[in-house]
Order: C-alpha cells, then sequence, then structure tokens
C-alpha cells in the first residue's frame, strides 16, 4: 500500500474487478498525503518495483489530507477512488463485515515476518534520514 509496523499496503473493494497492481493503471489512488513516507510514498516504490512510472501511472491521486485511516477508507467506500494505501494489519484488525467487503492487492504473507497481508516489502523498525 499497510507497513507493518512499517509496511504498506493496496486495498480494493472486494467485488471490484482489480485484483492486482498492475490493474491499477489508469485508476485513481486514495493515499494519506504527498508528501507521507508509509502513507503513500512506500506505494508508489511497489508500482516502481513491478517496471511502471508511477508518476503517471494513476489518472489521479486523491489525499485525505490526514494519515488518519478513518479517512482514507471513505475514498474508496464512496467511491472516490479504485484503491488505497493503508498500513498493513488494517484489514485483519476490522469486524468480519469489514473484512468481507475489501481486499489486499497482490497480497504477500502472512508469514515468518508477519501475521497479516500486505502488499509491499517489509521494512522493519524503519529509520531513513
Amino acid at each position: 500500500m499497510g507497513i507493518i509496523e512499517k509496511l504498506k499496503g493496496f486495498f480494493a473493494s472486494a467485488p471490484a474487478e482489480i485484483t492486482s497492481i498492475d490493474d491499477l493503471q489508469g485508476a485513481r489512488l486514495g493515499a494519506s498525503y504527498p508528501s507521507a513516507f508509509m502513507g503513500f510514498r512506500i506505494g508508489l516504490a511497489e508500482v516502481a518495483y513491478r517496471g511502471h512510472d508511477p508518476e503517471k501511472f494513476f489518472s489521479d491521486l486523491v489525499f485525505a489530507g490526514t494519515p488518519r485511516i478513518e479517512s482514507i477508507i471513505p475514498l474508496l467506500e464512496k467511491d472516490r477512488v479504485e484503491a488505497v494505501v493503508v498500513r498493513t494489519c488494517w484489514l485483519e484488525d476490522q469486524s468480519e463485515e469489514v473484512r468481507a467487503r475489501f481486499r489486499v492487492l497482490d497480497a504477500a504473507g502472512p508469514d515468518e515476518n508477519s501475521r497479516c497481508l500486505r502488499t509491499s516489502r517489509l521494512y522493519p523498525s524503519v529509520t531513513f534520514a
């Protein structure tokens, strides 16, 4: 996208035709804010790792203006975007009803490094200066 304790995941609504990051080409993406490292930039890095130019990949970027997931998820629920970037484990920490409405794109895990599904690489104990 979520950054497990330092990793992000891309989420889409469960019934959508979008199942992978590649399917997001030309779509609208929701995220926290433009300079957010874990709330946006790591997601762009995943797009680049897959061979796409992250600056031209999405048709539009919609920012919630806050890192609060409660402000990011509604962008997806109200059809303002086709996918959002959120922290890892957000979905697993929700009720069964909420989990049924969303899915992690290109999901990896759970595994020995994380109990949750994720889209991006792990960045344990992230400290970048």
